[in-house]
């Protein structure tokens, strides 16, 4: 990794700034949340504060991607940190000031929402622009890998900091990773566009259309955003289920959801160590089947295992281990294939258009499944969601080998 890094300085800036802002932005979403129940007490708040982290991204994703296909994506990810910088700022000067107020934090979860639009887009749009397309997988996997290190140590961090220094320094230090993020953004050296779209004769709003009408156009592209919204949608499963699941264990219910928590974070890192050191890799839509139905698997046997009464926390946790090995190698292959099969004038819509589904998707199967885990035990309900991930990726990648066949055959 660090030997990949050395040679290419201008994605060694753009993983440091990433890293550096997510991890700040995992140990301010633990202190939000913290601090809306102590001065609220209100679960109502909480769902609202969620609400406004989720819904106005996902309306302006519907226009970010035109606009990261026009502007220069290096510029968006710059402007986005140094917005997301200054509001996170604010917070920690309202705080400290004893000004905060729950709607600000409605406010700010609104805005950091909708920059966060236009940033997670343009990160998937600039890496081909950074390195060359053997190494996108490479580069994916660095890039995902900096979500699992945040996961498992940036709670951590946060509930420090807060215990030991109060939210102030939270929320300060967390704007202070956007900005210092921006700043490493400002050297990143970007190749030019091959092909530039057109910004004088059309709107943005022909350029949404012109997006859709692309994606229409490209069966497998349609194909990958339908399977990003099944497997969100399924995988939140899990999310919602794992606090129901730590409540099962005997003992501490809370110290057991850390661990879980940790070993999904674990999970996203070594798969996307393994991932980036290996050579080649196949881009196959088969291999991508294969991680889902992993999942699948795994899903039953939680199922199954708390059925069994077996309250064995490492068994637990090693499943769940898997479970986010075999996601991050999902997200890895499909922003590979969605930036080896796109064109560079077209890739700001697609990546956007991916990320909204992902979205989108998430708070439905949140919503979906909490009101099915009111009516039916979670055993049962991560059974049904495993059979079926099983045995829809199996249909699809049995489909795909007699289609293999057939072509070699021919």
């Amino acid at each position: 990794m660090v030997k990949y890094m050395n040679k290419n300085k201008s994605f060694l800036l753009l993983w440091t700034g990433k890293f550096v802002s997510e991890l700040g932005d995992k140990f301010y979403a633990i202190s939000m949340a913290w601090w809306i129940l102590e001065e609220s007490g209100s679960p109502i708040n909480m769902g609202l504060y969620l609400a406004f982290s989720i819904f106005p991204g996902i309306l302006a994703g519907i226009f970010a991607g035109a606009y990261i296909d026009r502007l220069s994506p290096k510029k968006l990810l710059i402007i986005m940190d140094a917005i997301r910088g200054i509001i996170i700022f604010c917070m920690a000067w309202l705080y400290f000031t004893g000004n905060l107020n729950i709607w600000h934090a409605f406010l700010s979860a609104m805005l950091v929402s909708i920059a966060s639009s236009f940033f997670n887009p343009a990160v998937i749009t600039i890496i081909p622009r950074l390195v060359d397309k053997e190494s996108l997988t490479k580069a994916n996997s660095f890039i995902q890998m900096v979500d699992g290190i945040a996961t498992v140590i940036g709670p951590v961090i946060g509930a420090g900091v807060a215990i030991l220094h109060g939210f102030t320094w939270v929320f300060a230090l967390n704007g202070l990773s956007f900005l210092l993020s921006a700043l490493f953004e400002c050297f990143i050296k970007v190749r030019a566009k091959e092909q530039s779209v057109n910004l004088t004769n059309t709107s943005i709003l022909e350029d949404i259309k012109e997006g859709f009408k692309y994606l229409k156009q490209n069966p497998n592209m349609i194909r990958i955003m339908l399977i990003i919204g099944f497997a969100h949608f399924f995988i939140g499963a899990i999310v919602i289920t794992m606090p129901f699941i730590a409540k099962s264990i005997d003992g501490n219910g809370i110290q057991a959801l850390g661990y879980m928590e940790m070993a999904l974070g674990l999970g996203f890192i070594i798969g996307a160590m393994i991932t980036s050191s290996k050579k080649t890799v196949s881009l196959k839509i088969n291999r991508l089947f294969g991680f889902l139905i992993t999942v699948g698997l795994c899903f039953i046997c939680i199922g199954v295992v708390s059925l069994q009464l077996i309250n064995d926390l490492i068994l637990y946790v090693i499943i769940i281990f898997i479970v986010g090995f075999a996601i991050v190698n999902a997200s890895i292959y499909w922003q590979t294939f969605i930036q080896s099969s796109t064109p560079e004038n077209m890739l700001g819509r697609m990546s956007a258009i991916s990320s909204l589904v992902g979205d989108a998707t998430l708070p439905i199967s949140f919503t979906l499944f909490g009101i099915l885990l009111d009516l039916i035990q979670f055993e049962y309900l991560m059974i049904f969601s495993g059979f079926i991930l099983v045995v829809f990726f199996l249909k699809n990648a049995m489909s795909e080998y007699r289609n293999d066949i057939s072509t070699m055959n021919s």
